[in-house]
């Protein structure tokens, strides 16, 4: 006598979502990997006077860790514009 083969469809398809999640699992930890960073923002920097005026040829020291020092002069509104190298803590003074 021959015995009926029984196949269990719920546990092929636990098997093929599992392997699915798997394969879904690895091509985002391999696309997130291979990101950039991007590049930060433009920052602009407005200088006034106590009456809310603006300072037209004020300097600017820009300090941005691990960069030397920098000095930019505001233009005819009081701004002057910096675009940071990385996106760190950076002070104006």
């Amino acid at each position: 006598m021959i015995m009926p083969v029984v196949v269990n469809p719920m546990r092929h398809c636990k098997l093929a979502h599992a392997v699915f999640s798997w394969i879904l699992l690895f091509g985002f930890v391999v696309s997130a990997g291979g990101q950039v960073a991007a590049n930060p923002a433009p920052v602009t920097v407005t200088v006034v006077d106590e009456n809310g005026a603006a300072v037209a040829g004020a300097q600017v020291i820009v300090l941005e860790p691990g960069r030397p020092e920098m000095r930019v002069s505001t233009d005819y509104s009081g701004r002057v514009t910096y675009l940071p190298e990385e996106r760190s803590p950076t002070q104006f003074a």
